[in-house]
């Protein structure tokens, strides 16, 4: 999944900082935290430990579901095989457009470009994610190995300056 803001949701009932000091105060009693007669400041201060352990949402439903969430690098859409499929999606639209196209012709067009998508086209799309992730891992692979050697021999030379 990519990094966009809106997948990242915490669920509807997390607390926040617009809430009444009375639902925090409520908060902080059920969570066993201590408080007086503080600000709200301060005790969202204090609940933000708790906030901060809250599963996004997303990441709950598909743990529930026995799956588990793994976002792309920001700047990656090629990553992302939905967008794939949109840009072939709007490139066939885009050549349909004219003066007089209205949205509802945009909408039958759109509906029948996704309807026109082939199986083969999105075989393509997937071979195409998986030629960028096996190229990212082996990106990954090669700067981990890199950066093991580096700390192996930065380790080698300390030992032989303390000897």
């Amino acid at each position: 999944m990519d990094n966009a803001k809106y997948h990242k949701g915490l669920p509807l009932d997390t607390l926040k900082y617009g809430n009444k000091k009375s639902v925090l105060q409520d908060a902080c009693t059920v969570y066993g935290i201590s408080f007086t007669n503080e600000m709200k400041a301060a005790l969202c201060k204090k609940l933000s430990v708790h906030v901060s352990k809250i599963d996004i949402e997303v990441v709950s439903l598909a743990r529930a579901a026995g799956h588990e969430v793994v976002y792309t690098p920001p700047y990656h859409s090629d990553l992302q095989l939905i967008e794939i499929v949109w840009a072939i999606v709007k490139c066939q639209d885009g050549r349909q457009y004219t003066q007089v196209t209205t949205f509802k012709d945009v909408r039958v067009q759109l509906m029948k470009s996704f309807e026109d998508l082939t199986p083969s086209s999105i075989k393509g799309c997937i071979h195409k994610t998986d030629m960028q992730l096996n190229k990212l891992a082996a990106y990954n692979k090669e700067q981990h190995e890199g950066d093991a050697s580096d700390s192996d021999s930065s380790s080698s030379s300390n030992d032989s300056i303390e000897r």
